[in-house]
């Protein structure tokens, strides 16, 4: 099952534990955006606008440490 809206394209699928969610950058511009199926739907919600705050604070093309980005969309406001 998948959603796709302006070129994002949302995938549900099995992760490892401890693994909510992972944004792709294609080479078309395009984003694949994966969600944990084993979370519950408030789960699933939260990984989904956490990753969707990468993509609007263009995290995924800046370079930047991951953990500079995991603050950045885990602040309120969520971009940066």
């Amino acid at each position: 099952m998948g959603l796709e809206s302006d070129g994002i394209y949302v995938r549900f699928l099995s992760l490892p534990p401890g693994v909510n969610g992972a944004t792709v950058t294609n080479s078309d511009g395009t984003l694949d955006i994966y969600i944990n199926s084993q979370l519950g739907e408030e789960g699933r919600r939260r990984a989904l606008e956490h990753e969707l705050c990468h993509a609007r604070g263009s995290h995924l093309w800046v370079a930047r440490s991951v953990a500079v980005d995991e603050w950045l969309a885990n602040r309120p406001e969520g971009v940066g």
